[in-house]
């Protein structure tokens, strides 16, 4: 009997472990030239959509700093599409919280998981905000 509920537990760990998000841990100035967009935002909402199974929430942001794509300007709302599931890689941010946030473009949608870069900004070490704020990531891409 304990052979048997040992074998259970283990195969419940398995499968748990099987659906856990998973990413490789990655620097800051690589996620930074990955991204399509990188931004300072506060976090307004979180709305659940129910658009697809791997996109079933959004969280609306307003941008206070655009570190990347600056066509798209400041003070802009924007829609953050992603999963609510933390195990599908859904960020969890909290209402009214600064975070640097970012992701993907794809058909004019935003994305973003929890393997992005998506520190809350007082997280941010000294370098980072540096970094951030005069350009340093930006200008160190190749070709982004």
């Amino acid at each position: 009997m304990k052979l048997f509920t040992l074998l259970c537990l283990l195969s419940a760990l398995a499968f748990s472990s099987t659906l856990a998000c998973r990413c490789l841990p990655q620097h800051p100035q690589k996620q930074f030239c990955e991204s399509d967009f990188v931004i300072k935002g506060r976090i307004l909402s979180r709305t659940e959509s129910g658009h697809s199974q791997l996109e079933n929430a959004f969280y609306t942001v307003q941008i206070i700093q655009n570190y990347k794509r600056e066509h798209y300007g400041s003070a802009r709302r924007v829609q953050i599409f992603t999963d609510l599931q933390s195990s599908m890689c859904g960020p969890f941010f909290q209402i009214g919280r600064e975070y640097i946030i970012t992701g993907s473009i794809q058909n004019d949608r935003w994305r973003v998981s929890s393997c992005s870069w998506n520190p809350e900004s007082p997280s941010l070490t000294p370098y980072q905000r540096i970094a951030l704020k005069f350009g340093y990531y930006r200008n160190s891409c190749a070709s982004k």
